[in-house]
């Protein structure tokens, strides 16, 4: 028996995207696996409480855990990162563990996290993913001093030498020290951490979605991360856990036609909301990058988008199918009956 301590944050804000992280984690665990999460929760409403507590049943434990973000009011907010992800310096004295699986909501799990899990932390503070991004694009190792830089959505942290060295004080002082760092958490973790930092492969932080908004080809990708993927489906294929890191307005959740829509939500139609109705808009599609593109003839831009709504979680309710300028909407009874067009100038 594999015992996986995961823990995440979140607020009513961020509950439905968080529930579908968990049911992509307890879909792809292992028979054998046990999944321990710990939620630390910030003005979680009952209902949204509730809804998330159905994620639990043999091996999977939910630990709900209050929070108060109060100490962290002052911290100057520069990014789409809200005062709770600083909740993370905390976890250490907060969580009964001697290591925790920290994942942010914006994630998919693709495969059983007890691997992962298992990586040895002995004389490091956390394993983690170099940011691509962060470094070539936003620079915040040259910001932070350090050579190279993490992302902090998946972190294996050790708790245990965490304590021990007051790590949860280190990286509050060094946020408030630093106020023009833009990242909530992520500068001071990178900054305090920077000695004592394991460096684990891209599948465990894919942040696929980000490398297509900053146009990385695949051949970029590989030299950065040292990987040998033949193309963009390669990687996707091989990912354990796909992150929608960045301050992308295209995420999932937020629009009807994201990068990776329909993979997100085939976990939300079996996540405790299943047949919540999302306000979601539609977006322009992001271009393919530059080495999958040319392997590939062009397709063209499909004309409508569509979203279904279930009963149950399950059953085929009705389907809205909207053109990509937004002037034509068509309406399905059941998913395929026809009952109501709407053209609009």
């Amino acid at each position: 028996m594999h015992e996986v301590n995961i823990c995440m944050i979140t607020d009513n804000n961020y509950v439905i995207p968080t529930a579908v992280a968990m049911t992509s984690a307890v879909c792809h665990k292992n028979a054998e696996s046990v999944y321990h999460f710990y939620l630390l929760i910030a003005g979680v409403s009952r209902f949204n409480r509730e809804r998330l507590a159905k994620l639990a049943a043999d091996k999977v434990k939910i630990d709900f855990i209050e929070t108060d973000t109060a100490k962290y009011d002052q911290i100057q907010v520069k990014t789409h990162v809200p005062h709770s992800a600083a909740l993370k310096f905390d976890l250490a004295s907060v969580l009964n563990a001697d290591k925790v699986l920290y994942i942010d909501g914006d994630i998919l799990a693709r495969c059983d996290l007890s691997e992962f899990y298992a990586t040895g932390l002995d004389g490091f503070l956390v394993a983690a993913v170099r940011d691509m991004g962060g470094e070539l694009k936003q620079h915040f190792h040259e910001k932070t001093g350090v050579e190279k830089y993490f992302n902090s959505g998946v972190m294996l942290l050790n708790l245990k030498e965490m304590r021990q060295e007051n790590c949860g004080e280190k990286l509050l002082a060094a946020k408030k020290e630093h106020p023009e760092w833009r990242c909530m958490d992520q500068d001071a973790f990178n900054f305090v951490f920077k000695d004592r930092v394991k460096w684990v492969a891209l599948k465990y932080n894919a942040m696929i979605p980000l490398y297509r908004a900053y146009g990385y080809t695949q051949q970029e990708i590989n030299s950065f991360y040292g990987t040998d993927y033949a193309d963009d489906g390669e990687m996707q294929s091989d990912a354990a856990l796909i992150h929608f890191a960045g301050e992308s307005s295209y995420r999932p959740w937020k629009v009807l036609n994201g990068t990776f829509g329909d993979l997100w939500d085939e976990y939300y139609r079996r996540s405790p909301f299943a047949g919540i109705s999302l306000n979601r808009r539609l977006m322009v599609p992001v271009p393919a990058p530059k080495s999958v593109a040319a392997q590939t003839k062009p397709q063209p831009v499909k004309q409508f988008c569509s979203q279904k709504y279930y009963l149950f979680g399950f059953l085929p309710l009705w389907k809205r199918k909207i053109s990509s300028n937004g002037h034509r909407v068509k309406y399905y009874l059941f998913g395929f009956i026809p009952f109501l067009k709407i053209k609009r100038k």
